[in-house]
């Protein structure tokens, strides 16, 4: 008889606990519910039009940590916009008449010797190629439409492109030329 009254205390002790009756509690409550929402469900936080003539680039431009958007697009045929962004927040917008070069890797480096980066743009139009350089930062323009060479493409393509060796200041001026 004993052991029927231990056994007893037992079992009203289990059956009684609470972390047993929240827990019996708690399966009946979500198996129970109607399933109001899906488990597995993706939203767009941010969505960005995908274009073939786009190119993105990252780059620190004036030194601070952290990276600034350089967004390359071929608009129209004949039209380049540039745009810089920085935490989401567009800096400003250029555009070069032109076909953009192919440039690898973007040209982007102080020449100046401010501690910002001035990026780099070639273009080709009307048989002739053409520099354009600008600082993003403090919105200065130094080169718009700078002659370079004149250029007659094969078979009307552009079959040419611009690659970077740096920037050295090699006649001790206070600028850095581009090479």
């Amino acid at each position: 008889m004993k052991f029927d009254n231990k056994f007893r205390n037992t079992l009203l002790k289990v059956v009684t606990n609470p972390f047993l009756l929240s827990f019996i509690f708690t399966f009946v409550v979500i198996f129970s519910l109607p399933p109001i929402f899906n488990k597995y469900d993706a939203t767009i936080v941010h969505g960005d039009r995908d274009a073939r003539n786009k190119q993105i680039y990252f780059s620190d431009l004036d030194g601070d940590g952290t990276s600034e958007r350089i967004s390359i697009e071929q608009v129209y045929p004949n039209l380049i916009g540039i745009i810089v962004s920085k935490n989401d927040r567009i800096l400003d917008q250029w555009n070069f008449t032109g076909k953009l070069l192919a440039m690898r890797p973007p040209l982007w480096g102080d020449i100046d010797g401010d501690g910002l980066n001035e990026i780099f743009v070639f273009v080709y139009n009307e048989k002739k190629i053409y520099l354009n350089c600008f600082n993003p930062v403090t919105n200065m323009v130094f080169y718009k439409d700078k002659f370079v060479v004149a250029y007659k493409p094969v078979d009307e393509r552009l079959d040419c492109g611009v690659l970077s060796l740096g920037f050295y200041d090699n006649n001790y001026d206070g600028k850095n030329e581009f090479y």
